[in-house]
């Protein structure tokens, strides 16, 4: 199991526990599991994996000032790469394509050296005879000279030969980095091109929008929106204003539309109607408390069940029956929505039933 979802799970948990005995929480355990998520999530890069970081330390920070009335603030870690070592494939191909040491000043010093030897062989061969008289010397000397010449101007062109040889290869292995390079760029620009015009915009923060769910309609992170904004919470509230970088990825209300029809099929009553909350007021968190339960289109066991709910699921408070009896449940995706009895569920703390709007279903 890798360390988020092992993180995850610990936040369940602990979660969990808090909702059916908060006073065997301790805040040093809570502490103990946000310093463990800053720590992790400076070796994550994933952005979905790094989001549920993020949602676990927007939770327990708020728990925590609920509890203390101080705000701990503890934030993500930056993410940091390990170094890559050098690939030993590409240091091998390097190393064998290195030319050897023959460099042109190189090859003038020899070929000095090859004029200077003949300079000084042929003074040798003419004077000698003339010195000491000896005959078949001065007939031999324009054929030795001819040889060591040809000799000479043989080695030359050979070592000039194999200078070109390896210049030119040098030169072929530049000419098709510079093409990979201009391959490189270009599909990078028609990357670049083909990305649709982007320009901040303006989000008025509707009943029942969460920071994740904004975030993930927009295609951002949490920490984008809360750097971008100036926010130290996940907390929103009813007509708030959130400026984005961009417009949504895809139109406001597709997603939820068309998870509502997936999720409702089987309901036959109308959709509960959206509840009215007032400017700053949050919607209360609840818990699942039985041990099964059912999620309804309307309050009351006469309507249809929409979903089936397990013990110790999270979701928002938006509305409770005029009787008191039934509770108006949505879930933490932002979007599913249905009645609850409310003796399945409990209301944690601090909220309580008087802060949760009363909604009239015909």
């Amino acid at each position: 199991m890798m360390i988020v979802d092992q993180l995850v799970v610990q936040h369940q948990t602990l979660r969990n526990k808090a909702a059916e005995a908060p006073e065997a929480v301790g805040m040093n355990e809570v502490m103990a599991l946000m310093d463990q998520v800053r720590a992790a999530s400076a070796h994550v890069e994933n952005p979905h994996q790094r989001e549920q970081l993020q949602a676990i330390l927007f939770h327990w920070n708020g728990y925590v000032h609920s509890q203390t009335g101080a705000y701990p603030g503890i934030q993500l870690a930056a993410f940091s790469p390990p170094a890559a070592a050098p690939s030993p494939e590409r240091t091998a191909r390097v190393t064998t394509a290195a030319p050897p040491e023959l460099t042109l000043p190189r090859v003038h010093w020899l070929v000095w050296v090859a004029a200077a030897v003949l300079f000084v062989g042929g003074a040798i061969i003419v004077i000698w005879p003339l010195l000491f008289g000896n005959e078949g010397a001065v007939v031999a000397a324009p054929t030795l000279q001819a040889e060591a010449v040809y000799t000479a101007v043989a080695a030359t062109q050979t070592t000039i030969a194999y200078e070109a040889t390896v210049t030119r290869a040098v030169i072929e292995q530049t000419a098709n980095a510079a093409a990979l390079l201009f391959a490189t760029a270009t599909s990078s620009e028609t990357a670049v091109s083909e990305t649709p015009p982007t320009g901040p915009v303006v989000y008025t923060v509707q009943a029942g929008d969460t920071l994740f769910t904004i975030a993930r309609r927009y295609g951002l992170t949490l920490d984008e929106i809360m750097i971008l904004n100036g926010l130290t919470t996940d907390a929103l509230a009813v007509g708030q204003t959130l400026t984005l970088p961009h417009p949504p990825l895809t139109p406001e209300g597709d997603t939820a539309v068309n998870n509502t029809a997936v999720n409702n099929t089987a309901v036959t009553a109308p959709p509960p109607p959206a509840a009215t909350l007032a400017p700053g007021q949050q919607l209360a968190e609840m818990v699942i408390r039985a041990p099964s339960a059912s999620l309804y289109s309307g309050p009351g066991a006469q309507f249809s069940i929409i979903m089936p709910l397990a013990r110790g699921t999270f979701a928002y408070a938006v509305g409770r029956s005029q009787a008191g009896d039934w509770y108006l449940l949505q879930l933490e995706d932002g979007v599913t929505r249905g009645w609850l009895p409310a003796t399945d569920v409990a209301l944690l703390y601090p909220a309580v039933p008087d802060i949760i709007p009363v909604i009239v279903v015909p």
